[in-house]
């Protein structure tokens, strides 16, 4: 089951109603505005009780805790979540030690797929993205300046055109996610 929401008011009950009826989902589009402890709290909820959740997009709106969301994705994400898509207008909100310990945490699970859309004067967050793709922390990495160039739940794997020492993915590999 795929579920797409842009809603921006009462994250917490709507993330409440997704969680208690929808078990098996397998793909989240969330729209964010509200960092707030009950919302990170919620999130942990979502991330415990849809144990399928394989795809996780989110669209941050405003100001956001994402310190809190990274250690939420550590504590309590399920052993299949591993693609994920974080797109925001606000980047500056958050360190790159959280990032580095969101990355650390990461290592005894699958290797993730990552998309974003940080803004190209980020450059120590993309060098740290970057020595997770060369550990095998993340197995791709693609930044994009439009969220809108990949359909909400598509992960896209390099082509012989984008392939780098960083992004190599064997068949194996492939087949295996």
């Amino acid at each position: 089951m795929e579920l797409c929401i842009d809603y921006e008011d009462n994250d917490e009950n709507l993330i409440q109603a997704i969680y208690k009826n929808c078990p098996k989902l397998k793909y989240l589009k969330l729209s964010i505005t509200n960092s707030s402890i009950r919302s990170i709290k919620e999130l942990d909820n979502l991330l415990i009780n849809c144990q399928y959740l394989n795809g996780l997009v989110i669209y941050i709106r405003k100001n956001f805790d994402w310190d809190n969301f990274f250690k939420s994705l550590i504590k309590s994400s399920p052993n299949s979540l591993l693609k994920f898509k974080l797109f925001s207008s606000i980047w500056d909100n958050y360190s790159p030690e959280s990032l580095k310990l969101f990355f650390d945490n990461w290592k005894s699970r699958h290797p993730m797929l990552l998309h974003t859309n940080l803004p190209n004067n980020e450059k120590e967050k993309f060098d740290l993205i970057k020595k997770y793709v060369a550990e095998g922390i993340i197995i791709k990495h693609e930044n994009v300046s439009d969220r809108t160039i990949f359909e909400d739940f598509e992960w896209t794997y390099p082509t012989q055109k984008s392939v780098s020492k960083f992004e190599f993915l064997e068949s194996k590999q492939i087949t295996n996610l």
